[in-house]
Order: C-alpha cells, then sequence, then structure tokens
C-alpha cells in the first residue's frame, strides 16, 4: 500500500475482472479488497469501504489466501482517525487468521498493522510489545520491506521522549534499510521524520525542504496532510 492517486488502467482492468466473475468465485473477495485499496483516496469514503465489507464478508466465506487479503484491504480501507479500535480488531483477526493458514508473511502484516493501530491509540505497553514481535519476525523471514519499520518506530519513541540523537541514529538505520528495500514508504515516512526531529531539537527547514512540502502540497492526494504538516513545521520554527 502506497500514497498514490487512483490509476485508472488499474480501476478498469479491476472492474473488467469482476464483472467476469461468478458471485462464489474466490477471486471476487481478493479483487474486490484489491479495488478498495486503489480507491482509497475516490471520495466519497463510504465507497472504499463499502467495496472492503463486501470483500471481507466473501473472504470469510471462501477463507484462505481471499480471507487474509480481504482482512488487509479492510484495514485500509477503514484508516481514519475514527476507525482505530475497529481497525485494531481486524488486525488482530489478521494475525490469527495467518497464524491459522501458516502464512507467516500475511501475520507479519497483521502486526504490522497492529503498531499503526497502537500508536494512535497511544498504547505504550502493547505497542513495545507489537514492535519486538514484529522485528523478531521480520528478521527470521528475512524481509528488507518489513525490516526498516522497527528503528522507524523505535525512532519516533525516542523522538517522543525528547531523546533526539537516539532519534537521529535510529532513523538513519532504518532510511538505509528502506533504501535497499526500494520502498517508497521507507523513503516518504523517513522524510517526515528527519524534519520532525531536526524541528524537534531545536533546527529549522531549509529550502529543499519546503520546496518538497510544496511539491507533495500541489501533487500528493494525502495533501491535507501535508498542509497540515507546513503549519506545524512553521509554528514550531516561528514563522
Amino acid at each position: 500500500v502506497t500514497v498514490g492517486p487512483v490509476r485508472d488502467e488499474v480501476r478498469a482492468l479491476l472492474e473488467e475482472a469482476l464483472a467476469g466473475l461468478g458471485e462464489d468465485s474466490e477471486l471476487r473477495p481478493r479483487l474486490l479488497g484489491r479495488l478498495a485499496i486503489e480507491l482509497y483516496y475516490e471520495p466519497p469514503t463510504e465507497l472504499r469501504e463499502c467495496l472492503s465489507a463486501e470483500a471481507l464478508a466473501g473472504g470469510r466465506r471462501a477463507g484462505g489466501a481471499a480471507l487474509l487479503e480481504a482482512l488487509g484491504a479492510r484495514h485500509v480501507a477503514l484508516w481514519s482517525p475514527a476507525r482505530t479500535e475497529e481497525r485494531l480488531a481486524i488486525a488482530d483477526e489478521l494475525v490469527a487468521a495467518a497464524r491459522a493458514a501458516g502464512d507467516r508473511e500475511a501475520e507479519l502484516q497483521g502486526i504490522n498493522w497492529r503498531v499503526a493501530d497502537l500508536f494512535e491509540l497511544g498504547d505504550r505497553d502493547a505497542l513495545t510489545a507489537a514492535i519486538d514481535e514484529h522485528e523478531r519476525l521480520a528478521a527470521e523471514l528475512r524481509l528488507p520491506s518489513f525490516a526498516w519499520y522497527v528503528p522507524l518506530w523505535r525512532a519516533t519513541l525516542a523522538l517522543l521522549g525528547g531523546r533526539f540523537e537516539e532519534a537521529q541514529r535510529l532513523s538513519e538505520q532504518g532510511a538505509r534499510i528502506g533504501h535497499l528495500a526500494h520502498d517508497e514508504n521507507a523513503k516518504l515516512l523517513f522524510g517526515v521524520q528527519r524534519r520532525s526531529i531536526r524541528i524537534s531539537g531545536g533546527g529549522m527547514l531549509d529550502e529543499d525542504d519546503a520546496a518538497a512540502m510544496g511539491t507533495s502540497i500541489e501533487r500528493s492526494p494525502a495533501r491535507c496532510a501535508w498542509r497540515a504538516a507546513r503549519a506545524l513545521f512553521a509554528t514550531a520554527s516561528g514563522e
């Protein structure tokens, strides 16, 4: 899952595939879930929520990969502040279903979602345990696309605790792993984190930072978040 606009050609292919399937096809929940993710930024939000709900209902009937993928899609579709506790329940269900199916990568994804939800809920003890669990499983599976999250999260905790040097060290470590994984999410998130560490430590944003944020405000489907970030950084630096 990456932050990006709806791709019309992908949407058209998914809709064409769905039109060619019967209601009981085991592929249907997987395609519905994938379409819900593709349409995350397509208003209204009820669109992705309805698609993911239908995907999950079908996934629960079909079981297997259809259930795992539908649970992941449902978590994405519910990603808004009002639905955090509901998302955590979905993440827990994904972890349990993945363990029952012996799908360790899907289990790792479920733990990844769980960490994000626990951050939002502010449950420090459960969050720390989930990060440790994620670290162990990502190391066992040797998946760089998951491994960089652990230093990202621990850098965030260090930043919240005012330990700026530790936060910087962990963030740089995670950014190197994310770069080796060729993960656009890592590039985005470590960029935001780097600016947060600098501002929190009394530094200032430079011209490159301002230009990058301006580009994101202009082009990103998450432009509202970037506008809020620019206001936050400007306030912190007294501008």
